[in-house]
């Protein structure tokens, strides 16, 4: 992967984290721009890109970047728990603390801990099981998707015996909603198998950046995504309730803009200045916390009157502020720990191997 790409898609990393968090942040700002972003949905639309985006870099790690199974397995669950763990321990701090001053039942997924955060770390709360979101964290849902792709490309890239058998499996067990947005995130996957397929020309490559860069922009101006999904009883029919399929076309319309934008951005060769290059890398850091984060920091944030009560233009600043401060702290104790929570990783591991040579050596 060429530097430029490289920045650039990390760029586009931030820019998604940012479109959730402006979102969310939304119900602390004026009831006009409350209303704005709940037409927007500019939430799902970083979700969008945080999938095919990933496709493509997960793919990129697989078969560049980690020489095995067992180094791509411990790249991802040192980069996934590194985050999520303490993302789970905030959301459930955020939600007691929010339920105790509103006089308000705790969360049942507090009161059946032991039953349902296994679930949630096991990444299959959106599954079989039912759709479960853990307490004050609502965001978490999507890494039941993310780590169940993850498993996906694992057993495509690493599998030499019954590759199709496990593929199936995979796919069963990941239950129908995660499967029904494999292909969303297999097309960022698809691109970077085949982004050298056919080259176009600079000329080409520009316009079509640019073209995507508008098409989205067109896109929300004219709500053309929310229409497409309309449409959606007509390739599903109507779905059991396993399958609340409330948006699938139009993500498949925005994940394709951002396919096409990808592959004309790998073929321009982006060239991206140093300051901009460091001003992205500051912030793609610790773009997972502000992901995993900003929720049960927002529910926090609504116990204060100010916040409260204010619903203004500052209350929003202030409170995307305050969310963007609080998660780099929080990441410097987390998510930018990722490599010593990798050797702990790979320290258990070599542990463990050692035990079961031992047993087999006592036979």
């Amino acid at each position: 992967m060429n530097k430029g790409l490289s920045v650039y898609l990390e760029m586009v990393r931030v820019v998604a984290t940012f479109l959730v968090l402006l979102s969310h942040a939304g119900h602390f700002g004026p009831l006009w721009l409350q209303d704005i972003l709940g037409e927007a949905r500019l939430g799902r639309d970083g979700v969008v890109l945080f999938f095919v985006l990933s496709g493509f870099v997960i793919t990129w790690c697989g078969k560049e970047k980690d020489k095995n199974l067992y180094s791509f397995a411990t790249n991802r669950m040192a980069r996934i728990y590194s985050v999520a763990v303490p993302g789970l321990l905030l959301g459930i701090i955020a939600s007691l603390i929010h339920t105790s001053v509103q006089g308000e039942p705790v969360d049942y997924t507090i009161n059946k801990a032991w039953l349902y955060y296994p679930i949630f770390l096991s990444f299959y709360s959106q599954s079989w099981l039912g759709f479960l979101f853990p307490a004050g964290n609502f965001p978490y849902w999507s890494l039941s998707y993310e780590v169940w792709y993850y498993v996906f490309i694992a057993v495509v890239l690493y599998a030499n015996r019954y590759r199709w058998l496990l593929i199936f499996a995979v796919v069963l067990i990941m239950g129908p909603y995660i499967a029904l947005f494999l292909p969303l995130w297999g097309m960022g996957a698809l691109l970077y198998v085949c982004k050298d397929k056919y080259t176009p020309g600079r000329g080409t490559a520009l316009f079509l950046f640019a073209a995507t860069l508008l098409g989205f922009i067109a896109t929300k101006v004219t709500a053309f995504d929310s229409v497409l999904d309309e449409f959606n009883h007509y390739v599903l029919g109507t779905p059991p309730k396993f399958i609340p399929a409330k948006q699938f076309l139009g993500d498949y319309f925005l994940a394709l803009l951002a396919v096409v934008n990808f592959y004309s951005a790998y073929h321009l060769r982006i060239r991206i200045g140093e300051l901009a290059t460091k001003a992205v890398k500051a912030l793609a850091c610790f773009s997972f916390s502000i992901y995993l984060y900003h929720n049960p920091l927002f529910l926090l944030l609504s116990l204060v009157p100010f916040f409260h009560d204010a619903a203004s233009w500052t209350s929003y600043i202030l409170a995307v502020v305050f969310a963007l401060v609080a998660c780099r702290v929080l990441a410097s104790f987390t998510e930018l720990k990722k490599k010593p929570l990798k050797a702990a990783i790979d320290r258990t591991a070599d542990y463990l191997l050692k035990i079961k040579t031992r047993k087999v050596t006592a036979k």
